[in-house]
């Protein structure tokens, strides 16, 4: 007697039932679906690209010229002179767009950086400060005295090459060209003495106004700040020196943008931009990515075109453009999402039916203006129409849909 239970076959997989209903599904199911994945990939990824935009860093290493194929001692005397460059900067190019009557404007600074940039990063001085320190070189005396003896002498020379005691009185005030101690005599002609070096640099610079009068540490400021540059006064309101420390010390580029906030940081990546000459072409790294400071940034470039495409056309109301352009990338990227996941199927294509036929007739008042390019617009009316084509197609075939998350 046989055994008929060992020859009974075993029963399908529930994964191959499914494998085969997809594989005998009508035409029109599958004219639906790909239809469905097509128009959902067009929306949504037209709409998740309004969202990128270039993200800036500053890249330290390139800003102090520093390559592969510099040798150890180019790299340190570049990192050496960096931070001069940075100063250079900062109270040159970056500070002269928020220059105000005494340094920096406080308004101007705080409207562009925020008020956190400027509690952190601003300062002000009552009086102007000379900071040696800041003259490149490790001895500020190698650079004052020759400045002294012969730049500053030569200005203010007598037809004897000695000094005209008369001009000396006028620039640095009449205490001060009464004080011995500042001046010698030489063949019957005065000069500058070795004294007046020393109490520049050894007198700490908040004193220097005491010890030399007020007069005297204004032509000073005048003097030294055009020989040197501007670098070296510290005068009324300018950024400090921190900031100086943070773009000249951290290599991390990232860290940089963190700690300055992103609209700090913005204004000084193009700031960077604008020297190009002096940092090099590489000084910015630019990156691409997604959020919503890129989408308004993008939108209102988009809607100024608008406004000026439509200005001529009475047709087109002009309060709907800005509704239109900023919730358009919304629209794209929700219904696209909703279309391929089966989300209210029918209610999704019918949005992007609408948008599309919204689309095409924005398109097709720009294309009846004689400034406008016919044929580039003809396409544009050509590809829009048929994206409703399929839109509409999409929707009567919507009966044969056999996966949706909700209907």
């Amino acid at each position: 007697m046989s055994d008929n239970s060992s020859s009974t076959p075993p029963p399908p997989h529930p994964t191959q039932n499914l494998f085969k209903a997809i594989l005998e599904w009508p035409g029109e199911v599958w004219a639906f679906m790909l239809l469905r994945i097509g128009l959902g990939v067009r929306f949504f990824t037209a709409g998740i690209e309004k969202f990128r935009g270039p993200q800036y860093r500053l890249n330290p290493e390139q800003m102090k010229g520093i390559s592969d194929e510099m040798t150890p001692e180019q790299i340190k005397a570049n990192t050496e002179v960096f931070p001069s460059k940075i100063e250079e900067f900062v109270h040159g190019e970056l500070s002269e767009k928020y220059e105000g009557d005494n340094g920096l404007d406080p308004e101007a600074v705080k409207e562009a950086f925020g008020e956190r940039f400027f509690d952190a990063y601003v300062q002000h001085y009552e009086n102007p400060v000379i900071d040696f320190e800041k003259l490149p070189g490790g001895d500020p005396k190698l650079l004052l005295d020759p400045f002294i003896q012969e730049a500053l002498t030569d200005r203010l020379a007598n037809d004897n090459g000695g000094l005209d005691m008369a001009q000396v009185t006028t620039a640095f005030g009449k205490d001060f060209a009464q004080t011995e101690k500042f001046f010698e005599v030489d063949g019957g002609e005065k000069f500058f003495t070795d004294e007046l070096l020393n109490v520049l640099v050894d007198t700490p610079k908040e004193k220097l106004g005491e010890v030399l009068g007020s007069d005297a540490l204004g032509a000073f400021v005048q003097y030294i700040g055009d020989e040197f540059g501007r670098q070296v006064i510290q005068s009324g309101t300018q950024f400090n020196s921190t900031l100086v420390d943070l773009l000249a010390n951290t290599s991390d580029s990232n860290q940089i943008a963190k700690t300055l906030g992103y609209d700090a940081h913005s204004l000084i990546v193009d700031a960077v931009k604008k020297s190009i000459a002096n940092f090099g072409p590489d000084s910015i790294n630019t990156s691409y990515v997604y959020n919503l400071r890129n989408y308004y940034s993008n939108q209102e470039k988009f809607l100024e075109v608008q406004e000026t495409w439509y200005a001529t056309f009475p047709i087109m109301p002009q309060w709907s453009l800005k509704p239109f352009v900023y919730g358009l990338g919304y629209v794209l990227v929700v219904a696209g999402l909703t279309t391929l996941l089966g989300i209210k199927t029918r209610l999704s294509l019918a949005v992007m039916a609408a948008t599309y036929l919204a689309l095409a007739f924005g398109a097709g008042v720009l294309a009846s203006g004689p400034s406008t390019d016919p044929v580039q617009f003809n396409i544009l009316l050509t590809m829009l129409f048929v994206h409703v084509f399929m839109t509409v197609y999409a929707l009567k075939l919507s009966k044969h849909d056999k996966f949706s998350l909700l209907k």
